[in-house]
């Protein structure tokens, strides 16, 4: 029928719009998975912990923890439900020889931190327990890019000397390219605290990290942390008098106060975007089913169900929106791929799971769920406009005018929710693009009090 035929050229016409706004949603929901609900990719990862230092004093109520705190924990949690406790400090590491002097983001780390956070050498070793000590602990693992980039990838550089600031260190190992951790690290030395340092607990740099031990819950490990800082806070009332401690998974410990609400008015504003297309799609399939109503009624006088009329209905939007999915995933990589490469690399260090944003198994199943949600959802209700008119008016139309008034204010309804959809959208995205420029711009990254 001719109104089919325009019909469906329609539907054509509107699936790369379809395609764009669930490759945008798809997008949002790729941050999010990388910033926020996958941002590390360490096996167990959700067994990794942070103990760290509570406090009304502090920013947040929570902090990093002083020396000697972190060594009165250690013992307390010795065959307790924290394993691998370790300890890691900035470091700003000045490498000279072999070419131009460079600057380059290490940290000083326990021996246990490498345990703790899964990490294995590539070449080498690690640190080894008696490495801590003032005496043993020139030595250094280099991140696989450094390893590269400076040392031209020569594995004889294991056991040689290497001069960081001014002395010489001896480098025992060698990184994979998948461990950079904290913030693309690129040079880790034995964490030493001499005596005088072990004894301070007003001095709060360190960032601490664990493993849950074998059988026990993120529960167990904030019970005894309580204990730990309450018999602390008993012994030392001059410094631990109003301090407590807390326990946080490594995903939540790790991410910047105010991080999960950003990420949740974008991934608002994906949704935003989404039903925009939706309406879209709905007006359009309402249309088509105004063109085909005589189609429908003469069907339905022949003897054909209602219910088959609804599933050949509900297919017709499924197919529309499955051959959106392929553009949709081709936006969402080529998005996520360029908002990768303009984030300025001073910026990216510190966004944790940034360097892993990409099109991968979470994005692509979020958006084929999201492209069968929009068909089943948003194609009812065309598909029950199409079985649910009066035979009889729908035979005496001409078949060019049987778009009723009830037919016509959902869509008109449709327009004016796209409308007040857009926007807001419109408005925030201004004003998002406005404050990222400044920051981008004017803003200065300064050291972390943590990892």
């Amino acid at each position: 029928m001719p109104g089919a035929a325009q019909a469906s050229d329609d539907d054509g016409d509107d699936c790369p719009d379809a395609g764009a706004r669930i490759g945008a949603n798809a997008s949002v929901f790729g941050i999010v998975d990388a910033l926020l609900l996958h941002p590390f990719a360490m096996s167990d990862v959700d067994r990794i912990v942070m103990p760290m230092t509570l406090s009304p004093r502090f920013s947040g109520h929570r902090e990093t923890v002083s020396p000697a705190d972190f060594l009165d924990w250690r013992r307390g949690l010795a065959g307790g439900t924290i394993e691998h406790l370790a300890a890691c400090e900035w470091w700003d590491a000045n490498i000279i020889g072999r070419d131009e002097p460079e600057r380059v983001l290490g940290f000083h780390v326990s021996p246990a931190f490498f345990p703790a956070l899964d990490g294995h050498a590539a070449l080498g070793r690690t640190f080894l327990p008696d490495e801590e000590l003032p005496a043993n602990a020139r030595r250094v693992v280099l991140s696989d890019g450094l390893w590269r980039r400076r040392f031209g990838a020569d594995p004889a550089v294991v056991g040689q000397p290497v001069r960081i600031d001014g002395d010489q260190w001896l480098v025992v190992g060698v990184m994979p390219p998948s461990f950079t951790f904290p913030q693309q690290a690129e040079v880790w030395s034995p964490l030493s605290l001499d005596e005088k340092t072990s004894r301070n607990r007003t001095a709060h740099y360190l960032t601490v990290f664990g493993r849950l031990a074998g059988g026990r819950r993120l529960g167990d490990a904030r019970a005894q942390m309580r204990t730990i800082a309450q018999r602390l806070a008993f012994d030392h009332p001059d410094t631990n008098a109003q301090l407590g401690a807390d326990v946080l998974t490594l995903s939540r410990g790790m991410a910047d106060v105010g991080i999960p609400q950003v990420l949740a008015l974008l991934q608002a504003a994906g949704l935003f975007v989404l039903l925009i297309a939706c309406a879209n799609i709905v007006n359009l399939l309402l249309a088509r089913a105004a063109e085909r109503e005589r189609e429908i009624a003469i069907r339905l006088a022949l003897g054909s169900s209602r219910g088959r009329i609804v599933r050949e209905s509900l297919i017709e939007s499924v197919v529309l929106v499955a051959t959106s999915v392929p553009l949709a995933l081709a936006v969402a990589a080529g998005s996520l791929r360029l908002m990768h490469a303009m984030m300025p690399a001073r910026v990216v260090r510190y966004i944790a799971g940034w360097d892993r944003l990409g099109l991968d198994g979470w994005t692509i199943g979020g958006t084929i769920a999201c492209a069968a949600i929009v068909a089943l959802v948003f194609g009812a209700l065309p598909a029950a406009q199409m079985a649910s008119g009066i035979v009889a008016d729908a035979l005496k139309s001409d078949g060019r005018t049987g778009s009723g008034p009830r037919r016509q204010r959902v869509r008109r309804a449709l327009v004016v929710a796209e409308i007040a959809l857009a926007l807001p959208l419109l408005v925030a995205a201004t004003l998002s693009c406005s404050t990222i420029s400044s920051f981008l711009t004017v803003g200065k990254v300064t050291t972390p009090t943590r990892c």
